[in-house]
């Protein structure tokens, strides 16, 4: 059983070009070797020999080498239907339109069936505060009182920290997908963000069950976005994800043994800084440590385009 021949009918193209766009229309026929030779069989003919998939772009003629081509009109819809009454013909009418962007057509099956898993993810961007101690202010000048201490407890402000909720189909969700990436930073760089600015702050899966693919799974990522920030000097003023705190203490480490700071005739009951060898000296400059309290992996296990951040319209 096969396709024998598929050749355009007479009068059989049509063009309008509009405000709307442009569209195109092709009335075909193709004639089969056998009544056995159904819809279906003529439909993946045109596909496998002349690419005429979902959201093929017009081109003409349909086959050899093209003399004209316009990829701002998509193969939208084929309709066919019996030309004679024997049974061995069909008029094939091919729509090519402009392509709505809410949808993408798959061509896994070259079968006008959407692949959901093969649509580019959905973004979405928000913002939240996040209430952090100030170190040093935006020059890069130590937070101090007029004595030279830093104040205790610190001053509290907000930083605003972008959110990215990415949103896409995928054929499977392992739970324990949360357990291996959530609460987890980009062990480098990722979609041009640097290393260990990213973390992922939820993974969560919803399943449904599509008519044509089965069980499927909308699953959504939510990263949280914080670069570690310098002053013009270096200064560190945001270490990012990471912990930065006054070093500070109510012990020191004085001639290799810690031992309470005394004050007076008496151990201290407040911490107070420290130098960066451990040792308290009330002349001495505060110092702040730093220390990545989170675990990394590989973002790049996302899969994401790599212009899930940069994708625009031309």
């Amino acid at each position: 059983m096969s396709v024998l021949q598929v050749k355009a009918m007479k009068n059989g193209v049509r063009h309008n070009a509009s405000v709307d766009g442009r569209n195109y229309q092709v009335t075909l026929r193709a004639d089969v070797e056998s009544v056995a030779d159904g819809p279906i069989a003529v439909r993946d003919f045109l596909a496998s020999n002349f690419g005429l998939v979902a959201g093929a772009t017009w081109r003409w003629p349909l086959g050899g080498t093209a003399t004209e081509t316009d990829l701002g009109s998509f193969l939208q819809g084929v309709d066919i239907s019996h030309l004679d009454n024997d049974g061995l013909s069909y008029r094939v009418v091919l729509d090519y339109k402009p392509l709505d962007p809410s949808v993408t057509p798959g061509t896994s099956l070259n079968a006008w069936i959407m692949t959901p898993w093969d649509a580019p993810p959905t973004l979405k961007w928000s913002s939240e505060e996040v209430e952090w101690a100030i170190t040093h202010d935006r020059t890069g000048k130590e937070i101090l009182n007029g004595a030279g201490d830093p104040y205790d407890p610190p001053i509290l402000d907000s930083i605003t920290v972008p959110i990215a909720t990415v949103s896409r189909v995928e054929k499977a969700f392992d739970p324990d997908w949360i357990l291996v990436y959530k609460n987890r930073l980009n062990d480098d760089v990722w979609l041009g963000w640097p290393a260990e600015s990213v973390l992922c702050r939820d993974i969560s899966g919803d399943r449904f069950y599509d008519p044509d693919w089965g069980w499927l799974w909308n699953v959504t990522y939510v990263y949280g976005f914080k670069p570690e920030i310098k002053a013009d000097d270096d200064t560190v003023i945001q270490a990012g994800w990471d912990a930065y705190i006054l070093n500070s203490g109510i012990r020191e480490l004085r001639d290799g043994k810690l031992r309470p700071i005394i004050l007076g005739n008496a151990p201290t009951s407040s911490p107070l800084p420290l130098t960066e060898d451990g040792e308290y000296d009330p002349d001495g400059s505060p110092n702040y440590l730093r220390f990545k309290v989170k675990l990394t992996v590989d973002f790049d296990d996302f899969g994401m385009p790599s212009n899930l951040f940069s994708a625009s319209t031309p």
